[in-house]
């Protein structure tokens, strides 16, 4: 599991005028499209522009990558041993 494989081309065709971020984490677009539907995602654990990747077998026992997404849409792993920057 390495950090570009957050890196996902997505497109949204939108009926309104909303303008979304250039770059968007998965938990980012669920929360758009669960408000598109009339619901919210309350999540206690949230934190503000901190996010998790995880490879998609849960139960092989690697470790999550935290990351953020910094105002200008570059990625930044978040590791208390190394800070990389993905551009």
């Amino acid at each position: 599991l390495v950090l570009e494989q957050a890196k996902v081309p997505f497109f949204v065709k939108r009926k309104d005028n909303i303008e979304l971020p250039k770059v968007m984490s998965h938990y980012q677009i669920i929360k758009f499209m669960a408000d598109d539907f009339g619901f919210s995602i309350n999540n206690p654990n949230e934190n503000d522009n901190r996010y998790y990747l995880h490879g998609n077998n849960v139960d092989f026992p690697y470790n999550f990558i935290e990351y953020r997404i910094e105002d200008d849409g570059q990625i930044t792993q978040i590791d208390e041993n190394n800070t990389a920057n993905l551009k």
